[in-house]
């Protein structure tokens, strides 16, 4: 083979090669494009049975699941202790609660709904329910403390009742105050009533029977 074949067929690898490398470039250029697009286009639907978001040390502190009580879904959110410390679950009737956890993974907060209005429950650390604030079904607020069994102060709309008899009723009723004694039975002991401007003083005895005492005109 003569120098000046050796010199073409040099030139004709060296075309295969350009033309190799081009196509090469493209291939590359083409598959880069598609990953970077499929890597942009977010996943519309993610299905499972449990989700679980983790710290920088491994330790789950939210978990997404379903509750088979109720067929329902859960969401609980601990510390780096792994205790919950907020939980969102659906109640007894299918309505909505978010629950507040202490340290001793007693629940101490309660939102949810009953009768169709909000209500609100804090707790103490033994489990029990001291406070509940919300709506009646009536649409009215009310405040409840509880104390113990036998102590109880309920706030309502121009209510005030003390007691879980209860002992002690305060009332108004048309811009008249009224104040009611109960005794241990739970029987009206004593009233005090202001109606139209004038007031009175009415004593109930051991059957019911009433007696005025006083009266102002």
């Amino acid at each position: 083979m003569s120098l000046e074949d050796r010199v073409l067929a040099l030139e004709r690898t060296a075309k295969r090669w350009r033309r190799a490398a081009v196509v090469l470039g493209v291939v590359v250029l083409v598959t880069g494009t598609v990953a970077a697009s499929q890597e942009e286009e977010p996943t519309k639907l993610i299905r499972a049975r449990r989700f679980e978001v983790i710290n920088e040390r491994g330790v789950p502190v939210v978990a997404m699941t379903s509750d088979k009580r109720n067929d329902s879904g859960i969401v609980v959110v601990s510390n780096s202790k792994r205790r919950p410390i907020v939980g969102l679950t659906p109640g007894p009737q299918g309505q909505g609660g978010l629950i507040v956890y202490n340290e001793r993974r007693r629940n101490v907060v309660t939102i949810t709904a009953a009768n169709g209005h909000g209500v609100m429950l804090l707790g103490s650390d033994s489990d029990k329910r001291v406070v509940s604030l919300g709506v009646d079904r009536s649409g009215n607020g009310f405040l409840t403390l509880d104390h113990n069994k036998e102590d109880e102060v309920a706030l309502g709309s121009g209510s005030i009742t003390i007691g879980n008899k209860p002992s002690v009723v305060l009332d108004v009723d048309d811009g008249d105050g009224t104040v009611l004694l109960r005794g241990r039975t739970g029987a009206p002991a004593v009233m005090l009533n202001a109606m139209k401007g004038s007031g009175e003083v009415i004593v109930f005895d051991a059957k019911g029977n009433q007696s005025k005492l006083a009266r102002e005109k």
